[in-house]
């Protein structure tokens, strides 16, 4: 045995993870012999001279582990102490004695010591500080504890205990508590689970109950599965802010409501930062609202969802009620909506209508209809009243229809954007002086695009279409105006129209200052082909015109036209028909 000449404080064991094609580690603890290391690689036990090789034995800063093949990197290398423990030395009495060999002894002594000492720290134990006896710490027979676990009874005493109790039934539930136990937010809200094999959030956890979903997630996300959701008579109240609550289908997760309230809430807390989809409500008593909004609400998302009214001539509710209650409310987003059987599509109620109101509101690819079979009285698809401000918001596709106004806007609201299906209706809209937006109309009656301006003097323009094509577009000083025979003069547009439907024709014969008009009037002597460029008509024809109202400096071509003859006629005066004189013949 290598004799030490110091044995320092040391913990005799040192830990590696080792790097691309390292061999050696050192290890800081002296050794006695070579076999007084053991080293583990990844858990496996290695062996002296076949793995590794080890230099350093008798020196009391310890050596090195050699191995003799390189590593690939991120082994955990483990390499400690374990020295034999017994007694090489025996001092006669009377015999020869030497202090090297009492020095060895009793460094063997130290360092076995320090093995046991590390080996102890790595052990559950108790305190000196506790108040537990070394009675308590006895274990009972073996045959006590076959095929049970150590158990620290609530005295403090070790005891055999059964691997599965007997007490608790190994079922879906207790596994459940395992995977998903409660939520901080659960045990704030003070709601237990009824089944924990859910996540946090399937409405299934709390027994189907939505509300309690919510409640317990008022910050997360609410699942419902495919299934019908009966809130009886008391509808949902959604939570101030951030909760997200998901259907599996519009046509898989259906929600029944029975009161006469509303059925989702989204007001009396202000509901912000939320969103709302892929599911259907029911709504079966005349008076009950699907959904209402306001009282300062935010960043609001709707989408895929089908709201169903009672559908009864005697319905006064609203799919939509937006009711601004405190404050502004806004960017309410809505796609993929069906609204059907309601009195009012979409109605917005506001306090004032430059504080608290409804704004920003947008619905795209939305169905709103009422009761196709016998329209309500005073139904609207959508109704902006006059204290809803209304600034920004939009209805773009989708259709409206079987309601008594299609779109309503009273005098003091300012309106939207409107581009989509109005039919069925009694009336396709009704605005004040005070809108301020776009209707544009797609429906059998005929298709029309108007807009205006603020304040009682608005101007309109109107657009009618047929076939996809421009029939009639008129402007005023690059605004719109809708022309009739009345109108006297025109600033800048481009016209195509007859002699019955004409600005251009009857006695106000107005001027197009900047612009191109195509038309056909009908005379004594057959139709006559012309337009008006900047003012003035040219026509085509086989003689002078010789009817109908013409001005200086209009110009009717020969369609007749022949070498040495004349190429037309120039009105010289004004009148009915005015004077014409032929052009200079063309040479012969």
């Amino acid at each position: 045995m290598t004799s030490i000449d110091n044995v320092t404080d040391i913990t005799p064991r040192r830990q590696y993870v080792a790097s691309a094609a390292q061999t050696a580690f050192d290890y800081p603890f002296p050794i006695f012999t070579d076999a007084d290391l053991l080293i583990d690689v990844d858990g496996t036990t290695q062996a002296l001279t076949t793995d590794y090789t080890v230099s350093g034995a008798g020196a009391d800063t310890g050596g090195t582990v050699t191995f003799l093949s390189a590593m690939s990197g991120g082994e955990v290398v483990t390499i400690y102490r374990d020295t034999a423990i017994e007694r090489t030395t025996d001092f006669r009495q009377n015999g020869p004695w030497t202090a090297a060999s009492t020095n060895d002894q009793l460094d063997k002594l130290t360092v076995i010591c320090q093995e046991l000492g590390a080996k102890i720290k790595r052990c559950i134990r108790w305190p000196f500080t506790a108040a537990q006896t070394d009675a308590g710490l006895e274990l009972s027979p073996l045959s006590n504890w076959y095929g049970k676990m150590l158990r620290i009874s609530s005295t403090g005493v070790l005891e055999a205990a059964d691997i599965i109790s007997s007490v608790v039934a190994l079922s879906a539930d207790v596994i459940g508590q395992l995977i998903h136990p409660r939520t901080a937010a659960e045990i704030a809200a003070g709601i237990t689970p009824t089944y924990y094999w859910y996540m946090a959030g399937d409405v299934r956890r709390y027994g189907g109950d939505i509300q309690t979903a919510i409640n317990a997630n008022p910050l997360g996300y609410v699942w419902l599965p495919a299934g019908t959701y009966a809130l009886g008579a008391t509808g949902l109240v959604l939570p101030t802010t951030g909760c997200r609550i998901e259907g599996a289908s519009r046509n898989g997760a259906i929600i029944t409501y029975t009161g006469t309230g509303t059925a989702i809430d989204g007001f009396t807390n202000g509901a912000s930062y939320l969103a709302l989809g892929h599911f259907t409500l029911h709504c079966s008593d005349d008076a009950a609202n699907g959904f209402s909004f306001g009282n300062s609400c935010r960043q609001i998302l709707l989408d895929d969802i089908f709201v169903q009214g009672s559908g009864a001539a005697g319905n006064t509710g609203a799919a939509f009620l937006l009711s601004s209650g405190n404050g502004f409310s806004g960017n309410l987003s809505a796609n993929l909506i069906y609204g059907l059987g309601f009195k009012y599509g979409v109605k917005c109620v506001g306090v004032v209508s430059g504080s608290n109101t409804w704004t920003s509101m947008s619905f795209t690819q939305c169905w709103l209809a009422g009761r196709s079979a016998g329209i309500i009285a005073g139904s609207a698809g959508i109704w902006f009243d006059a204290n809803t401000n209304g600034v920004g918001s939009s209805f773009i596709g989708g259709s409206v229809e079987s309601f008594d106004v299609g779109l309503r806007v009273d005098d003091g609201s300012y309106g939207l954007d409107f581009a989509a299906d109005n039919e069925g209706n009694n009336t396709a809209y009704t605005v004040g002086n005070t809108f301020v937006g776009r209707i544009k109309l797609f429906n059998s009656t005929g298709n029309g695009q108007e807009a205006s301006r603020n304040g009682t003097s608005q101007t309109w323009w109107q657009c009618r279409q047929l076939l996809g094509e421009v029939e009639e577009e008129n402007y005023y000083d690059r605004k719109f105006l809708l022309y009739d025979d009345s109108s006297a003069s025109a600033t800048f547009g481009i016209y195509r129209g007859s002699k019955t439907k004409s600005f251009i024709s009857g006695t106000a014969n107005p001027t197009l200052k900047a612009g191109f008009v195509l038309g056909v009037e009908a005379d004594a002597a057959g139709v006559r082909n012309y337009m008006t460029v900047c003012g003035h008509r040219l026509g085509w024809d086989s003689s002078a015109p010789a009817s109908g109202t013409w001005g200086q400096g209009d110009v009717m071509w020969n369609t007749g036209a022949a070498a040495g003859g004349a190429p037309g006629w120039v009105c010289t005066a004004g009148g009915t028909p005015g004077t014409w004189k032929a052009m200079a013949n063309v040479a012969a």
